[in-house]
């Protein structure tokens, strides 16, 4: 998994924002001396480093020149001269030692290709004849293996390093949240750190047991790179679904009683975190089942889906708007296997809301996005509390999300009756929108304004209208709104369920 995430930072790196890793990556290796002398008169050197030979106890003297990118003959061809002269020519720092033997490396993030292999190859058999310097070519397979050994070294390339070392506190201190994550993920978007970044969280992700947190980190850097490059993020895609079917690994044990599912995280409010645990594992197995390009995980995913959607009851008990989305890919999920499950599915979902909403059951409705874990918490728990100050929420994306996915899934009978009891009990739907702005997908800030009421009519009709398409590809834009989450497209939901 990391292989991927660092491979995508190696594909976006510049050459001299690579160079402080090159940095960090020598004296990681053993290699001390170390000067960065890139510039007018480096003559063939932009990085110079001592290091003794393991086996032998030698010492050599190192001219690394470093490229980014792929090289073909042509590059290969414009960057040889440079290796001659880092094989002669002793000048360029005073901590060169021209007594030491010495060895010449060019360093490239990419790889060489065509006939510069051949080539390369060549010129080293001859450089290795005249015996003044041992030739070396570090590539993107090296380059690979090193940073999946240390991703943090990466991090000396970038100037906000503080922002991910605060994450990573909390993380380490389990007091990260999801939203905290989205909003830190935002820097991505226009920001070529997504992939390093992504690699680090996930792996402290893993070894804190969230790999619910890491696959949303996955989700967050498909976003980032999604947008930034406008093409395929095909490893960030490839990382989540790596990370969905080792948190499937890790819950199948536990499909066959759902009391087992309630019983990993037993406390006063296991309640609340139940259905969290519930909700969120089965959006993200739901995800995968519907982005991964192997048949029998699909396969696997989508059987795990369906067990938790209809036998575990917090399936169907988002918490708050946070988790309006995870409706989405659970209802295409359980609507492509069975159209009545999915209709089901969404019965039980508005039934928890109404529920929770019913002023005569002290319900105080949904958490909205924006507020915190413990007013959620409160919300849920409070409503027969008299210390409690909260009032009844009335609006919900919840809803929304319900009533959209009624009308793009024809389920007629199920939307007139959530439309009749959120009406009795005066609930309005409510979403987000950036209008004519360009789409990002940030889940709040910017170009991001309210759409604080909703109306639908008898028809499936809305006002403002709801009958929004999106530039993306339905998967792809499947994933970019489960980074954003509030906000959807309708155009999306309708394509992703009437694929067979």
């Amino acid at each position: 998994m990391l292989d991927a995430a660092i491979g995508d930072f190696l594909d976006t790196v510049t050459e001299r924002e690579f160079d402080p890793v090159i940095i960090a990556l020598l004296a990681a290796r053993g290699f001390h001396d170390i000067h960065f002398i890139h510039g007018s008169f480096e003559f063939g050197k932009d990085i110079i480093a001592k290091r003794a030979d393991p086996d032998t106890g030698i010492v050599h003297q190192y001219a690394i020149q470093s490229k980014a990118g792929d090289l073909g003959q042509h590059e290969w061809r414009a960057v040889r001269p440079q290796l001659e002269e880092a094989e002669y020519n002793t000048l360029g720092h005073p901590n060169f030692d021209d007594q030491m033997p010495r060895v010449a490396v060019l360093l490239t993030t990419g790889r060489l290709k065509g006939a510069a292999p051949s080539d390369a190859q060549q010129f080293a058999k001859t450089a290795e004849k005249r015996g003044l310097a041992r030739i070396e070519f570090w590539d993107r397979h090296d380059l690979t293996g090193w940073l999946t050994s240390r991703p943090d070294l990466a991090l000396l390339s970038l100037d906000d390093e503080h922002a991910l070392q605060g994450m990573l506190v909390t993380v380490r201190a389990d007091t990260v949240d999801e939203p905290q994550l989205e909003r830190f993920s935002r820097r991505w978007i226009d920001g070529d750190t997504a992939g390093i970044e992504a690699a680090v969280l996930i792996n402290a992700f893993r070894e804190h047991q969230r790999l619910d947190l890491a696959a949303m980190t996955a989700i967050h850097m498909f976003r980032g790179v999604l947008l930034r490059t406008g093409s395929t993020a095909e490893s960030a895609r490839r990382l989540f679904c790596a990370v969905s079917m080792l948190l499937l690994d890790a819950v199948e044990p536990l499909l066959a009683d759902p009391a087992d599912l309630a019983r990993v995280d037993l406390h006063p409010a296991s309640l609340v975190t139940y259905a969290v645990t519930a909700v969120r594992t089965t959006e993200i197995l739901a995800l995968a089942a519907l982005v991964h390009d192997d048949e029998d995980e699909r396969a696997r995913l989508t059987d795990a889906v369906i067990t938790l959607a209809t036998s575990h009851p917090g399936t169907a008990r988002p918490v708050s708007d946070q988790f309006a989305f995870s409706l989405i890919p659970i209802t295409v999920v359980l609507h492509r296997s069975d159209p009545q499950r999915a209709a089901a599915y969404l019965r039980s979902v508005a039934q928890w809301l109404m529920e929770r909403s019913d002023p005569e059951r002290a319900g105080l409705g949904l958490g909205s996005m924006d507020e915190t874990p413990l007013t959620v918490v409160e919300r849920l728990l409070g409503g027969w509390l008299e210390t409690t100050t909260l009032t009844r929420a009335q609006t919900s994306y919840v809803l929304t999300v319900l009533l959209d996915l009624c009308v793009a899934a024809d389920l007629t009978d199920v939307f007139t009756d959530v439309r009749s009891d959120a009406g009795a009990l005066r609930i309005t739907p409510d979403a987000t929108s950036v209008g004519t702005r360009r789409e990002t997908f940030r889940r709040a800030g910017g170009t991001v304004r309210p759409v604080p009421r909703i109306m639908y009519d008898a028809d499936g009709s809305a006002t403002p209208p709801r009958d929004i398409e999106c530039e993306w590809p339905p998967l792809d834009a499947l994933l970019l709104l489960a980074s954003c989450r509030s906000r959807l497209y309708t155009g999306t939901l309708t394509a992703l369920l009437r694929e067979a």
